[in-house]
């Protein structure tokens, strides 16, 4: 028997109908944005993809290539001094690099839209030993397609990404990537 109009139970069956349509639509816009359905979304890396190259200026003065890091595992982290997950894991990051550097290990940090004294003045409380790279016109971040901070991409010696998280590393997320890159 159907509910009839204006009783509870037909109210209640088309609040469950609008969650449900709600539901669905953010299913279909979020699926449309990770397959490239949406205007903005046919950028970015993925799993398998050759990683684009880019030569980017480190806080200091030298600039870097990734062409030039070819036969070594490198994570290239994008990160920002006013993300907390960002923060805190750069110890851990530093802690990886350290630990993986005769292993020809590259842990590259790329700050988003920062200036190089921002950078600075923040680092003065770390003693990182990986570059941290510049990236103040989103060049490298627009093609990594960065999306949310932080975000790591692990890359084999072959220059192809075997490994990408958005969001704070772990020990084992981080153990994940380096089993695929070295």
């Amino acid at each position: 028997m159907l509910p009839v109009l204006g009783t509870p139970k037909f109210r209640l069956l088309s609040a469950g109908i609008s969650i449900s349509l709600v539901g669905l639509c953010l299913l279909l816009g979020s699926t449309l944005a990770c397959s490239g359905g949406m205007p903005g979304a046919e950028f970015g890396v993925f799993v398998g993809d050759d990683a684009p190259a880019f030569d980017i200026p480190l806080v200091g003065g030298d600039t870097i290539g990734l062409e030039g890091l070819r036969g070594k595992g490198v994570i290239v982290n994008f990160w920002s001094t006013w993300c907390a997950p960002c923060v805190r894991e750069l110890p851990l990051l530093d802690s990886v690099a350290r630990d993986h550097s005769d292993d020809g290990l590259i842990v590259l940090a790329v700050n988003m839209g920062e200036t190089e004294d921002e950078i600075l003045s923040f680092l003065e409380s770390f003693d990182l030993g990986f570059p941290i790279a510049l990236d103040s016109t989103g060049d490298v971040s627009r093609m990594y397609g960065v999306v949310g901070l932080p975000m790591s991409v692990f890359i084999d010696g072959d220059g192809v990404v075997q490994y990408r998280r958005i969001g704070e590393l772990r020990e084992d997320l981080i153990a994940r990537g380096l089993d695929r890159i070295l």
